[in-house]
Formats: structure tokens, C-alpha cells, sequence
């Protein structure tokens, strides 16, 4: 071998090394990155010594739309575990002190108090006292229920506008990828930004991926193109307001609308399905149960009279003073559901009505003879609140039972649906730590096997500089010898 071949052979061996060496260094940097890909050296051999060539970690396939799926999945499910906690600590507060049960349950005892002493007006007043804060009840958690649908709809714009962003950085992405294959020359850091977007969007949106030519790649969701050479137009129009009974916009990609998730343990899969199910279906339904609640007030405090139409007495709505339809929910009602002026002094009225009748007129008056220890009436409405009524099955509860068995139906089906989405996404995410770790284990770096490596690397670096110091040495003899 000539001085000057082997001279090139180990300036080559230093440029391998040097190139092995960044490469580890690349891994180690991006050990912590979950979507990084380890990189490793494949050395080839040429006619002066050696090439190489930088590969990433090829990851199956299944395991790729495996760890995608469950991440979709694992999405939905927290947010909506969220959601359901945060609609039972905010409409029934901690063990239900705030929720419509107790308020119902605190004005049924006022009454049968006010009822063993009937001629004692600071009792009646008392349990006045205790409808107006029945009424508030039902109103806070219209409004929260409303506020909470709002904010569903305002996620949903937002995860709109971010994954029309993300695919407008795939589209770049995807391109680079694609030149990389083309030129052979590969763009290695393409390829993980690319997991990383896709990461990204199936936290929104489930995501499949069909890999193509040259590195391409096609996205779909449900069936429905996603991504396909250039990005599908994902659309949604947010609303302005929400409030009971009115349905939000829909969300549509590529013209074909995105379905929403069912169940506590939901179907859904991203969090746009997950918002439009909390959106369309978990909070209406939270909201008529409010409604039947306020529906079930108004009838069971309702005055009746031989002959005449019953009308409604302490609690009272815009559609008095006959009474909402049996068994079936009006929009809305608990919202709008109020105290009857003709009991309230504030507004000119007597509560003593609740205990004699007549605020209808003398047909409806119980106490003809006027007597102040006249207690039948109330001791009739204790009992009217524990009376078996219909209800309204789209409630998600028993459509037969007493007011206060259903409004504490209404927290158990709350509490319910808690602990089950709570189970769900417990199980949903150990699932895709799983998962994860499995691709980890596949694309991760071990640090440890790294730093061995450069070690090795180290010692090829000093066998290589030790030859062409050698090589050096023999040049420098050989021209000293020609002087």
C-alpha cells in the first residue's frame, strides 16, 4: 500500500468517525423528545476504506397507528372526565350542598316545621326564604350549564383553527420529506417533525395515515380525507350564544361532518368529538333535569280547586298561570322559573296563600273559615313533593317518581357518569402509556448504549490519527532523504 493511499484511507476513517460521532450526539440530544427517532450508522465498504450512510429507526406500522389511535382515544376521554367533575363541583358543588336536591330538600323540612306551627309568620317567611333559594339554584346552574356549553363551543373553534394550521405545516413538512427521497438525501429531521405534527393532530381528530411513494403520505379521519397531496378545508362556525334548547354549528371536513362521542365511556376519539358530545349531549341533558326539576315545583306547589284548572301557585314561569305539560321537559324552564308575586310581600303579595289557597281566586281557597291554625294545605304540599309524578324519560332518569327522589336521581347520574368517565380514562391512558412505551423502546434512545459507542468511537478516532501520524513521519524521512 502507497504512503499516499493509505494516507486517504485514514483521512476517510476520520470523516466515518467524526460523522458516527455527530450522529451520536443527535441522539443523546434528543433522548428527552418522544417524537425524536434514534438514528444509527450504517458503514459501507468503498474502494478507500469506508462509507457512511445515517438510517433513522424504522417503526412498525401497526404500532405507529396503534399509539395514534390510543392517543385519540385518551384525548376524548380526559377532557370529558374533566368536564363531568367540573359540571358536578360546579351545579351541585362538594357532596351536593349546592345542587337542587338539597335546596329541595331544605324547603321540604322548612314547610313541615312551618306546617305543626301554621300561624307563625316568621316560619312562612322562613320557608319563602327557602323557595327563593330553590329558584337561584335552578338559575345558577342554567347559567353554568350555558357558560359551560360555550366554552365547549369556543374549544371547538379553537381545535378548528389549530388543525387547519397543522396541516398546512404537514403539507411543508410532507414536501421536505418527499424532495429528501427524491434527491437521496434524506431529511431526517423531516420525518420527526412529521411524527410530531401527527401527534398533534390525533389529539384533535382520529388520525389514519396511508404511506406512499417517495415517502408520502395521506391522512384520513373517520373515513373522510384529511390530507391528500394538499390539506382538506376543516370548517366550523362558533356560535354567539347557547342557551336551552338551541343546537350548536357542526364541524365539517372536507364537506363531511365529524360526529360527536357517546356515552360516559365515549366513543369519541380527539377532543372535537369529545367538545361536541359535552356540547350537543351530556349538557342538555345535565339542563333537563333542571327543567323537570323546575316543571316538578311548579306543579307540585300548583293550586287546585273543584271545577277549575289547576294553576300554579308559589313557584311560577312566563307560560302562567296554567301549567306546563305533564311528563314532558320545556326548554329552558329553570332558567325562568320564578317565586309568584301573590305570595311574596316584596312584590305586594302574602305567603299565608301557601297555607290557605286563593291566590287564583276564591275557588282555589283551601282555609275557607280563615282559621291562623290551619295546616291541612301544607301538610298536603310536604307530601305533593314526595308524590310519584311523571317525568320525562329524555332525562336520562326514571320517568316515575316523587320531585325530590328525582332530583337526587339527577346527582346520582351525574356522580355516575363521573366515576365512569373517570374509570374510562384511567384505563385509556394506562393504554397508551403502554403503547408509548413500547414505540420508545423502538425509537428511543438508550444514553448509556450511546456513550459505549463513543467510546469505541474514540478509541477508532485514535487509531486512525496514530496512522496518519505515522504516514507523517515516513513522508517527512522520505523528503529529508531526498534533500
Amino acid at each position: 500500500m502507497s504512503l499516499g493511499v493509505a494516507l486517504q484511507i485514514s483521512q476517510n476513517s476520520l470523516s466515518n468517525v467524526s460523522r458516527q460521532t455527530n450522529t451520536i450526539a443527535r441522539n443523546i440530544s434528543g433522548a428527552d423528545d418522544p417524537n425524536y427517532t434514534r438514528r444509527y450508522a450504517v458503514v459501507e465498504s468503498e474502494s478507500l476504506g469506508s462509507r457512511v450512510s445515517v438510517m433513522r429507526v424504522q417503526i412498525e406500522q401497526n404500532l405507529t397507528r396503534s399509539g395514534l389511535e390510543a392517543q385519540s382515544r385518551t384525548s376524548a376521554q380526559s377532557l370529558l372526565a374533566q368536564q363531568f367533575a367540573r359540571l358536578g363541583e360546579t351545579i351541585n358543588g362538594v357532596d351536593g350542598e349546592r345542587s337542587a336536591f338539597a335546596a329541595i330538600g331544605a324547603l321540604q323540612d322548612r314547610l313541615q316545621v312551618w306546617s305543626v306551627d301554621p300561624s307563625n309568620g316568621l316560619l312562612g317567611s322562613a320557608v319563602l326564604q327557602d323557595a327563593k333559594t330553590v329558584v337561584s339554584t335552578l338559575h345558577s346552574g342554567t347559567r353554568e350549564i350555558e357558560r359551560m356549553r360555550i366554552d365547549a363551543d369556543l374549544n371547538i373553534a379553537r381545535d378548528v383553527s389549530r388543525l387547519n394550521e397543522l396541516l398546512q405545516d404537514f403539507q411543508a413538512v410532507n414536501a421536505r420529506v418527499i424532495d429528501g427521497q427524491q434527491s437521496g438525501l434524506s431529511d431526517l429531521d423531516a420525518f420527526d417533525e412529521r411524527a410530531a405534527l401527527l401527534s398533534e393532530i390525533s389529539q384533535i381528530v382520529p388520525v389514519t395515515t396511508i404511506s406512499r411513494e417517495n415517502g408520502d403520505m395521506a391522512l384520513y379521519t373517520g373515513g373522510t380525507t384529511l390530507f391528500e397531496t394538499v390539506p382538506r378545508p376543516v370548517a366550523f362556525t362558533p356560535s354567539a350564544t347557547l342557551g336551552p334548547g338551541t343546537t350548536g354549528g357542526v364541524v365539517t371536513v372536507d364537506g363531511l361532518q365529524i360526529r360527536a362521542g357517546q356515552n360516559a365511556n365515549s366513543t369519541a376519539r380527539g377532543s372535537i368529538a369529545a367538545n361536541l358530545q359535552l356540547r350537543d349531549t351530556v349538557l342538555p341533558q345535565a339542563q333537563s333535569q333542571l327543567d323537570e326539576i323546575a316543571r316538578g315545583l311548579i306543579a307540585a306547589f300548583s293550586e287546585s280547586g273543584t271545577g277549575v284548572p289547576d294553576q300554579t301557585g308559589l313557584f311560577d314561569y312566563p307560560g302562567g298561570p296554567g301549567l306546563p305539560a305533564d311528563g314532558t321537559v320545556v326548554a329552558g324552564l329553570a332558567g325562568t322559573i320564578s317565586i309568584n308575586a301573590s305570595f311574596d310581600p316584596a312584590q305586594g303579595g302574602n305567603i299565608n296563600f301557601l297555607r290557605d289557597g286563593g291566590a287564583n281566586g276564591a275557588a282555589y281557597v283551601a282555609n275557607g273559615t280563615g282559621e291562623v291554625g290551619f295546616a291541612d294545605r301544607l301538610i298536603a304540599l310536604t307530601g305533593e313533593m314526595t308524590a310519584s309524578r311523571n317525568f320525562d324519560t329524555d332525562t336520562g332518569l326514571d320517568g316515575q317518581q316523587g320531585l325530590v327522589a328525582f332530583s337526587s336521581s339527577a346527582i346520582g347520574w351525574l356522580d355516575g357518569q363521573t366515576a365512569d368517565a373517570g374509570r374510562e380514562r384511567d384505563i385509556r391512558q394506562a393504554v397508551h402509556e403502554r403503547l408509548q412505551a413500547t414505540i420508545a423502546d423502538e425509537r428511543g434512545v438508550d444514553v448509556d448504549a450511546e456513550m459505549s459507542r463513543l467510546l469505541e468511537l474514540e478509541r477508532a478516532y485514535e487509531a486512525s490519527a496514530r496512522m496518519i501520524a505515522t504516514v507523517d513521519e515516513m513522508l517527512n524521512s522520505l523528503f529529508a532523504a531526498t534533500r
